[in-house]
């Protein structure tokens, strides 16, 4: 019965998106490229570090608990003392320097730390007394390493070269990366240090050992905090102006401009407006509209301010990005380039009758005329909203407009769109 009812709760919730989910493109295939070693560091370095000294750690526990003695245990028996240990440091290099010249440097090393994990995990699962803080960490650390590895092995079908298989299944990495050095670099150093008088102390048999690897942990640590301040701010000032420190996330709105490309050769034709025009669009729809109704608002190029509307209001648009559409709903590429194309008719076209079809055809309840739509419509296509009857402007400021549709006030279908 409680397994039953375990079941239902976790696979309920689950059911009705899992029976909708469609997949276009599935499967795998041989990587092309892989991960080079200093590469991985950048990205890895410190959790590396922090399982390594895990391992070397509980590898030495293991040894103690039996006297020394590996047994029959080859991964015991390959650290079991100073000969051992340099004849498998020996072999590590040599492997690392073959693998190099292939460019699997980083499979290769990832499947020895693969096997010595797998192997620490049936020790501990074999232990009288198994430990659920090391068993879990030791599954963490095994499971990163093999995501971490996997991207250089196969890469998803229908990728960018293998773009999106290394971001997504890194971010599964990292996750299990965090959880096991969390508990790693409090497992290894609650063994290495502790308090006096508030005051910390060497308490570890080896101090040589324990002094090094905290070192080079706190030199990781910090050298890791660099990026989230310096890259973030750079990546920030090289889009918008400079402003303080704050947790508005609107702030950028009044320091930014835009040069929006209208599509001619003629570089005098490009548009340049400040981003806080639409700053009281968004704010308005944010603070007034219940609910997801449809919003138009006007499509453009890959990488522009178009998209903004729904971006920052949650509402669902016509169309999105239209790149990120395509390539998750493959198979109805057709559909998503129609929607692009009524799209920008919609704002450029005088025909009321195109007009009806569209709103009636997408659902729309909200119309915005911003400071894309004015730079990508024409006059006379922005200019039509306000004949129509089945549209009441709610917002205007003097130049940019929102329009309310009133569907019991539109005609119905003019043609089969």
């Amino acid at each position: 019965l409680h397994g039953t009812l375990a079941a239902m709760f976790l696979v309920g919730p689950w059911a009705p998106f899992a029976s909708h989910f469609e997949v276009f493109e599935s499967g795998i295939h041989r990587a092309e490229q892989t991960t080079q070693p200093q590469q991985y560091f950048a990205h890895f370095g410190l959790f590396v570090v922090l399982g390594l000294i895990f391992l070397a750690v509980r590898y030495r526990e293991e040894l103690r608990a039996r006297n020394g003695l590996p047994g029959r245990n080859i991964g015991l028996m390959c650290v079991a003392g100073p000969w051992e240990l340099l004849s498998f440091a020996a072999f590590v290099a040599g492997l690392m320097a073959f693998t190099w010249q292939f460019g699997v440097t980083v499979v290769a090393v990832s499947i020895l730390i693969i096997l010595l994990l797998a192997n620490l995990l049936w020790l501990e699962l074999r232990s009288t007394r198994p430990d659920l803080g090391r068993l879990l960490a030791t599954g963490c650390f095994l499971a990163a390493f093999g995501i971490a590895a996997g991207v250089d092995v196969v890469t998803v079908n229908n990728d960018i070269v293998r773009m999106n298989t290394v971001f997504k299944f890194s971010l599964q990495a990292w996750q299990f990366f965090a959880l096991g050095g969390a508990y790693a670099a409090w497992y290894t150093g609650s063994r290495a240090w502790g308090f006096r008088d508030w005051r910390p102390i060497m308490i570890s048999s080896r101090p040589v050992f324990a002094a090094t690897a905290t070192g080079a942990v706190a030199v990781l640590l910090v050298a890791g905090l660099i990026f989230p301040w310096s890259g973030t701010r750079s990546r920030q000032d090289a889009r918008f102006g400079d402003t303080s420190l704050t947790l508005n996330g609107f702030a950028f709105f009044e320091h930014g401009t835009y040069r929006e490309d209208r599509g001619t050769p003629d570089p005098a034709d490009d548009v340049e407006f400040a981003l806080a025009d639409d700053q009281p669009i968004v704010e308005w729809l944010r603070r007034n509209v219940e609910g997801s109704p449809v919003v138009a608002e006007a499509v453009g190029g890959l990488y522009h301010w178009t998209g903004r509307i729904s971006m920052l209001t949650g509402l669902p648009a016509v169309i999105g990005w239209d790149w990120h559409q395509v390539q998750q709903r493959w198979d109805y590429q057709r559909y998503i380039q129609e929607r692009r194309s009524d799209t920008q008719v919609f704002y450029q076209t005088s025909d009321v009758a195109f007009t009806i079809d569209y709103l009636r055809k997408y659902n729309v309840r909200y119309v915005v005329v911003g400071t894309e739509e004015v730079a990508l419509g024409t006059p006379e296509g922005l200019t039509k909203f306000t004949t129509m009857d089945a549209l009441t402007q709610v917002y205007s400021d003097g130049r940019y407009a929102i329009y309310e549709v009133a569907a019991d006030r539109l005609p119905p279908l003019t043609v089969s769109r």
